[in-house]
């Protein structure tokens, strides 16, 4: 196979290159099976995907993705945009459905309201105290970050610490999403919260994207495919399929090459399968997704399933990788 990329395309591995698309065909077929055709599991015949745990190839199909969606930023579209900019960025923060669940009972979405959190911000600390006795409140998806103040537990840190400070900068981010002239004005200033760095801020900007694309709001003014994160996992996936990758710098324009080559070499791999490549397509007027062959992978997608390919690769490998089983939760929602 010839690919025609900057510099020789760091020593292409085709063999990676290919699996590369290949799982992510793989793995949206399996989105398809059970969420759109409604099928019984087993949802594929590949032994890594019928054990294992990996996220949809589209970060929004994820169950925590859904959750933020469909009962933050759709519930709080009419409000405010302080308060669903608020309530949409504390969500991630934690980023554990349960946790929101527990707190809904005594907040609208499980989080003071924005106007309301000076007032309630102690009662919504001790809150959150008292529901980590019982167990993590946190997400167990990755590990959210360092402590952001040494000597106190992660729960005391957050609610009294990076929540208040989140508050203060809530009029800053509308600012600089407004004004900006790149995206990465915008990441600067979600990493002015403590402990905030490169991922959980991309991880936040993407949340801010959502905005844009489940209301009204036109809060960010570029396209997903203008910014992306370079996080280990998707450098991992790239040194596997670009062996001679010596310069960090030339990770992003690998991703950038793969999202250009991707329409292609699905199209392929749809062609010898008799199946198309299932793009997941939101409808806003039925607020719900189905499956498309039109294609609209972004770069956000290309980064993301780097991540997963790394991990596939290294179980494929027999490779020894903690790595969570797959129980399917209920096949009644899209969550995954």
């Amino acid at each position: 196979m010839t690919v025609t990329s900057p510099d020789d395309m760091y020593g292409l591995n085709v063999e990676c290159f290919e699996a590369f698309f290949q799982t992510m065909y793989e793995r949206q077929l399996i989105w398809k099976r059970r969420f759109i055709d409604k099928k019984e599991s087993p949802w594929t015949t590949d032994a890594i995907f019928k054990k294992f745990k990996f996220t949809n190839v589209y970060r929004e199909l994820d169950r925590n993705s859904q959750y933020c969606i469909n009962k933050i930023i759709k519930p709080n579209a009419n409000g405010s945009l302080e308060n669903l900019i608020w309530k949409t960025l504390v969500f991630r923060l934690f980023n554990n459905t349960q946790t929101f669940d527990a707190a809904s009972k005594h907040w609208p979405c499980g989080i003071p309201d924005y106007d309301k959190y000076l007032e309630q911000k102690t009662k919504y600390a001790d809150f959150m105290k008292e529901l980590s006795k019982n167990g993590n409140i946190f997400t167990n998806a990755y590990f959210v970050w360092s402590l952001p103040n040494s000597g106190y537990t992660r729960a005391y840190c957050f609610t009294n610490i990076v929540l208040p400070e989140l508050h203060t900068l809530i009029h800053q981010i509308i600012d600089v999403c407004r004004n900006c002239t790149e995206p990465y004005d915008i990441i600067k200033v979600l990493r002015k919260l403590p402990g905030v760095g490169s991922f959980i801020s991309f991880e936040l900007y993407n949340d801010l994207l959502y905005i844009n694309k489940f209301t009204n709001h036109n809060l960010i003014p570029f396209s997903p495919n203008d910014y992306v994160n370079v996080g280990p996992g998707s450098k991992a996936g790239c040194r596997l399929i670009f062996p001679d990758i010596k310069v960090s710098g030339c990770y992003k324009k690998a991703m950038y090459k793969l999202l250009e080559l991707a329409c292609e070499q699905l199209h392929k791999i749809s062609l010898s399968n008799s199946e198309s490549m299932p793009y997941a397509e939101y409808d806003p007027k039925t607020e719900s997704y189905h499956a498309s062959d039109k294609f609209n992978l972004t770069i956000g997608n290309i980064e993301h399933w780097l991540c997963e390919y790394s991990k596939y690769y290294s179980l494929a490998s027999k490779h020894k990788r903690s790595q969570r089983k797959f129980r399917p939760s209920s096949n009644s929602d899209l969550y995954s």
